[in-house]
C-alpha cells in the first residue's frame, strides 16, 4: 500500500499537471510534504490499533469519517467547491456510521 499509492498519485498528478507544477511543488516548502507523509502513516497505524481493540465494523465505520472531515477541510481551508456530490457523499457516510452505531 505504501509503495503503490505514491506511484499512482504521482503518475496521475504528472499526467494532469505536468512536470513544471511537480517540480515547483517539490522545490517549494517541504514541511507540508513531510507532515503529510508522517500523518498518513500515523493514521494507518492508528486504524490498525483501533482494529485490535474494537470490533471491525465499528472501527471501519469510524475510519470513514475521515472522508467527511477531508471534504469539510477542503471546502473550509482550501476553498474547494462543496458541490452536491460531496454533500450527498458525506450524508451517505454519516448515515452509514449512524446505522452501524445503532444496530452494530
Amino acid at each position: 500500500m505504501f509503495a503503490s499509492v505514491p506511484i499512482l498519485t504521482t503518475s496521475y498528478n504528472l499526467h494532469r499537471y505536468g512536470w513544471k507544477q511537480f517540480v515547483a511543488a517539490w522545490n517549494g516548502p517541504r514541511l507540508p510534504l513531510i507532515l503529510t507523509a508522517i500523518l498518513g502513516v500515523a493514521a494507518y497505524l492508528l486504524a490498525l490499533i483501533a482494529y485490535s481493540f474494537a470490533p471491525l465494523s465499528y472501527s471501519g465505520a469510524i475510519r470513514e469519517v475521515s472522508v467527511v472531515i477531508g471534504a469539510f477541510l477542503g471546502w473550509q481551508f482550501l476553498q474547494e467547491e462543496m458541490g452536491t456530490t460531496r454533500v450527498l457523499g458525506s450524508i451517505v457516510i454519516f448515515v452509514g456510521i449512524l446505522i452501524t452505531a445503532l444496530f452494530g
